[in-house]
């Protein structure tokens, strides 16, 4: 997933876990159930496990370079065609 300077994946889960790897730039995670909004930026290299099943958060290219990461979602039942599910903004963060 390739995310533009400025960009913003929206408040979103997954149907199961997925891990997200960094390839360039710096992503900025946002978890839905953190009511301090407290960023948490990974880098090139480095990667994350997002826990899915419900679980609410976002994440956004804050930097002026291209973001490029790679991810892998697990327990996505075969009849779902997209693992990204839309969901409402918690009202933590300002943005």
């Amino acid at each position: 997933m390739t995310v533009q300077p400025g960009g913003f994946t929206g408040w979103h889960s997954h149907p199961g876990p997925a891990i997200v790897v960094v390839q360039e730039g710096t992503f900025t995670y946002y978890d839905g159930e953190d009511p301090t909004c407290t960023p948490l930026e990974y880098g090139p290299g480095e990667a994350f496990v997002d826990l899915g099943q419900g679980h609410v958060h976002s994440a956004r290219n804050e930097g002026s370079e291209v973001v490029q990461v790679y991810v892998m979602y697990f327990d996505v039942p075969s009849s779902v065609a997209n693992p990204f599910v839309p969901a409402d903004d918690p009202g933590f963060c300002d943005f």
